[in-house]
Formats: structure tokens, sequence, C-alpha cells
């Protein structure tokens, strides 16, 4: 039932907060973050920030995809969980989104950086701050699709160190990660990932078609809460 994770992936269906909870301290290169934007999620923030301090290796990075509103804050959240934030990332976004309410257009998609303690020494390559990225929601609402993931991991891991996806949705970036060369770890509360939020014990369902849509879009895009 898996299979679409990959061939040696290591899924566990369930609450990101839950199943993970045995990845050992000090074991992940590289994290990737994409929790869903919406203001039942909010408690997910903190949780993420917290268990990537605890189980990132030395040196090791997390990588946060968010919204333009939200880059102040999650800085700060992470920050307090004993991260350090390294520097901003950028995924072009095409089209471009025109959001008349805030008078502009959106070119871009934010996506933060930050590293336990000082990066690490034996992977200091010069990465691009650009993340290219082959977008695709045919899959899911919500999908990102490559995100510039091939090339994280190509400038932050090394050839058989562990990435871990707390939210792994469809399994795009579980595929990428394991072609490298790298071993994965990841969670999501369905197989194939969900439009719905697990909090306070209950799942909870957003929107569905055209309407879910649009909400979402200006949400992540903005990385609003509400």
């Amino acid at each position: 039932m898996t299979a679409i994770y990959g061939r040696g992936a290591d899924f566990r269906e369930g609450d990101a907060r839950e199943v993970p909870a045995d990845v050992a301290a000090d074991s992940v290169a590289l994290a990737l973050l994409d929790p869903p934007h919406h203001r039942a999620a909010e408690p997910l923030f903190a949780w993420a920030a917290k268990w990537s301090a605890r189980v990132l290796i030395s040196g090791g990075s997390t990588i946060l995809y968010t919204g333009h509103v939200r880059i102040g804050h999650d800085i700060q959240i992470f920050e307090n969980a004993g991260l350090k934030f390294w520097w901003p990332l950028s995924m072009p976004l095409s089209p471009t989104r025109k959001l008349p309410g805030i008078f502009v257009v959106i070119g871009h998609l934010p996506v933060l950086w930050f590293v336990k303690g000082r990066r690490r020494t034996d992977a200091q390559r010069l990465m691009p701050d650009t993340l290219r990225s082959v977008r695709d929601k045919s899959q899911h609402l919500w999908g990102q699709g490559t995100a510039g993931v091939p090339q994280l991991i190509e400038y932050l891991t090394k050839p058989g160190e562990l990435v871990a996806e707390p939210f792994a949705g469809t399994g795009g970036w579980a595929r990428i990660t394991i072609a490298a060369g790298r071993r994965w770890v990841g969670a999501d509360i369905e197989v194939g990932g969900s439009t719905n939020i697990l909090a306070g014990g209950k799942l909870i369902a957003t929107r569905k078609r055209k309407t879910s849509r649009l909400v979402h879009e200006r949400h992540k895009l903005l990385g609003e809460t509400s």
C-alpha cells in the first residue's frame, strides 16, 4: 500500500507528531517541512520546529515551505526551538498570481532554510538560493511538485544519509530521495496525502472543489492561518 513512496521508504501513517516519534535524535541530515496552511494547523509549526531541532545532526538543515506573511513568525518559532535561520530561499511561481486585496503580483514562494548549529563543514558547497520546481497538482490539491528537492538533496546531504518528511503527501519527494541514494522516513495522516488536518484529536475537513482551491491558494501564497 505504501509503494507510492518508493522501495525502501519508511512511511508511517498517522499523526506526524506521534508516528515518527521514534526517529532517533541526531540522525537526520535534511528535514523537509511543508505543513498545511490553515489556522487549525498552527500547532504543527511549533511541533515541527522542536522535532527538527531534536532529530537533525549537527549542521543538518531544515527546509520550511511557507507563505509570505508568515516569514517573520516562522523564523521566530524555529529559532526559539534552537535552530539558526541560515538563508531565505525562493521558488519561482509560474504562472504568477494576482492578489488584488494586497495589490501585488506574486512571482515566487518563500522557502526558509534553518541549520542546527553551523552548516556542516563536510557539505559546504555553494548552493543556489533559487529552487527550480516542476509544479504538479494533478495528484493533490496542495501538491508542490518537485519544489527544488533534487537540488536540496544534492547540496545538503550525502549518499546514504537520512531525509525526513513528516508531511509526506503524495510521496513525490520520497521517490526523489530514494532515487538519489538517500534514506527516507516520513508520515501523513493518510497514504497519498489528505486535504484534512488532524488537530485536537479530530480530523478537520477543509472546503472542497473550486472554493477550496481558491481559498487554499490564497492561504498557501500568503501563509495565512485563517
